[in-house]
């Protein structure tokens, strides 16, 4: 392997250089060399901003999205208490820069998970549509969503799929018809 990277003149940083082994037998000890020197095989790996584990059950990286979210919707319920609910630019401007972000990236891979493991984040979600809204705790929050043209998180999430579904199918159809045009 180090013989093809000098080959195709790439660099490996081998002190960030680990590996990972998905599937039922992962508890083999298989030992990855490269220039003698041992790469650490890990559990779970972030790639692209999304934490990845050996079983790909994506609760590694659910946990770390749950974890920003709480920590947006804290600064937040602080802001909320400081400020009025006047500008309600100020507060979409805020939502969409801290919160949705993170509720957004790569959703259509991690998003799918059971009910009962997203209904903490939809409940999160609630909560910050609330706060940036003035609304009670216990208001219900349809008519905030549909007043303010927010998605729900289901709703983002079937957004993003069908966004990926169109892209998939419209590209395999153009490459599909591409030989058909000539210029």
């Amino acid at each position: 392997m180090y013989k093809w990277f000098c080959v195709n003149k790439l660099s490996l940083n081998i002190a960030k250089t680990n590996y990972i082994l998905f599937g039922r037998y992962t508890h083999q000890q298989d030992v990855a060399i490269i220039n003698n020197v041992t790469i650490q095989r890990v559990q779970a790996t972030t790639f692209l901003g999304v934490l990845i584990n050996e079983s790909l059950n994506w609760k590694n990286h659910f946990n770390m999205v749950k974890s920003k979210l709480s920590k947006v919707a804290s600064v937040i319920y602080k802001v909320s208490h400081c400020n009025d609910h006047s500008s309600m630019h100020t507060w979409g401007t805020l939502y969409c820069s801290l919160f949705l972000p993170h509720l957004m990236y790569c959703c259509e891979i991690w998003g799918n998970m059971y009910v009962t493991n997203i209904q903490c984040i939809i409940l999160i979600h609630k909560r910050v549509i609330r706060l940036i809204h003035g609304a009670n705790r216990w208001d219900h929050t349809n008519n905030l969503f549909y007043k303010y043209r927010i998605l729900k998180f289901n709703d983002i999430v079937n957004n993003n799929n069908n966004i990926f579904i169109w892209y998939s199918a419209t590209s395999i159809i153009v490459r599909g018809a591409s030989h058909h045009i000539t210029i």
